[in-house]
């Protein structure tokens, strides 16, 4: 009897597997052309980011400042939290609180919109030129002084909006976290939905402010305006942002694993030729491990920028061009006959 419930799984198992199979590559078979327009934006992002080396390391300053902001916010609440002990909690200290909290995350949220924007940018520039030999080295320079002297007022309204979600949400987290054991189940998990609805929110917020950010460095329009663009123009084309979203994310985490892991081998080799001892061949390790992790990041968090600059871009030029003499396409010859034969 257990020999024939054994078998009716390993049937029912093989039969779903085979659904599953069946499935995906019926869904492969129907969307292989928007599958390759996507590789095809990929590499074209990819080029684009050669083109500027100097992107690949950018997100290191924003991150460094990121750290001297966390820094100095974390002694202020320290200081605070001192100052609340010695005199019982004033209520003006508990609103210095609110204050520094929500002050760390827009200027936080505003750090790296500033970098998101001044890369966004750089990459447009360099798709929007016929010639790329033409683009002048120094983009990267040129699109950080009209960032300051023309968009800080953009960026600080879209930063403001995703600190005021981040902010939300750890209140949410906070007033979660003093309820559990005080009250009833149900007002915990109210709050606990709030939380994670919030959390949704801040996502999609995020993903607002990229593709606004790319529409405004491209027209220079405001926030609200480039906003609402760059969505009428990713709803027109629901289908290849989904695919281009989920490729681009599994490229990238395969990217980032097999970089780290190639890494930490070649380390463990080289650290077993020269017969190290344990504890200095753990410390190489863990060191490499870590520089890889922070390497890896920081190229993918160019790599995803000029991609989406770069997606955006294309779906633009497709709708605005026609590819006569007087509105040529500026996209690659591959890409426009990826884009005229779907």
């Amino acid at each position: 009897m257990y020999a024939t419930i054994s078998s009716g799984w390993s049937l029912a198992l093989f039969l779903l597997c085979a659904i599953v199979f069946v499935g995906i590559s019926i869904l492969f078979l129907f969307l292989r052309k928007k599958i390759n327009i996507a590789c095809e934006v990929i590499v074209e992002a990819s080029k684009c980011v050669m083109f500027f080396p100097s992107t690949l390391l950018f997100p290191l300053l924003p991150c460094f400042i990121c750290l001297i902001v966390t820094v100095f916010s974390g002694t202020v609440g320290i200081a605070l939290y001192v100052i609340a002990v010695k005199f019982d909690g004033p209520l003006h200290v508990k609103l210095f609180h609110i204050f520094n909290s929500f002050g760390y995350l827009w200027v936080a949220s505003f750090i790296g919109s500033l970098s998101q924007f001044i890369l966004s940018g750089t990459f447009a520039t360099w798709f929007w030129t016929h010639n790329k030999n033409n683009v002048p080295k120094d983009t990267l320079v040129r699109c950080t002084k009209i960032t300051f002297n023309h968009h800080l007022g953009t960026i600080a309204f879209g930063s403001l909006i995703l600190a005021v979600c981040q902010f939300i949400k750890a209140l949410l987290n906070f007033i979660k976290k003093r309820l559990e054991g005080k009250c009833n189940p149900l007002a915990c998990l109210c709050c606990g939905c709030y939380t994670r609805l919030f959390g949704r929110l801040e996502k999609i917020v995020r993903y607002i402010n990229r593709n606004a950010y790319i529409m405004c460095a491209v027209h220079g329009k405001n926030f609200l305006e480039s906003a609402k663009d760059a969505f009428n123009l990713l709803m027109r084309n629901v289908v290849k942002v989904f695919i281009i979203n989920n490729v681009t994310d599994v490229i990238l985490f395969l990217g980032q694993v097999f970089a780290t892991t190639l890494s930490v081998l070649g380390a463990y080799k080289y650290c077993t030729a020269e017969n190290m001892p344990q504890q200095a061949t753990s410390f190489v390790l863990i060191a490499v491990l870590i520089i890889s992790l922070m390497t890896t990041t920081f190229i993918s968090t160019a790599l995803r920028i000029a991609i989406d600059t770069i997606f955006l871009c294309v779906l633009e030029d497709y709708e605005r061009n026609d590819g006569s003499e007087r509105q040529p396409y500026y996209m690659s010859f591959k890409l426009k006959t990826l884009f005229l034969e779907e």
